[in-house]
């Protein structure tokens, strides 16, 4: 019983590595209006680092391939849902 997920209750399926599932073009921007909802915190250069990353994401998942389209969805997903 030295298994660390055992004593937290869990079991070693508890520990398999699970692939992230793809976001649906609007739920990056859903996912900050809730952060930024009560004390807004995103201004301009913020908003700036959010698209950044967002960006960087695409690129990494690229690698050789052409996914301009997916950036370009992605980025119109945020806009339409933003209140930032």
């Amino acid at each position: 019983m030295s298994d660390p997920a055992h004593r937290l209750g869990g079991t070693a399926r508890s520990r398999e590595i699970v692939p992230p599932r793809p976001i649906a073009p609007g739920e990056y921007g859903e996912a900050f209006n809730k952060l930024d909802g009560r004390r807004p915190f995103i201004e301009t250069e913020e908003r700036e680092e959010l698209f950044d990353a967002l960006d960087h994401a695409v690129s990494q998942a690229a690698g050789d391939r052409d996914l301009a389209w997916a950036r370009e969805r992605l980025a119109a997903g945020v806009d339409s849902v933003r209140d930032w």
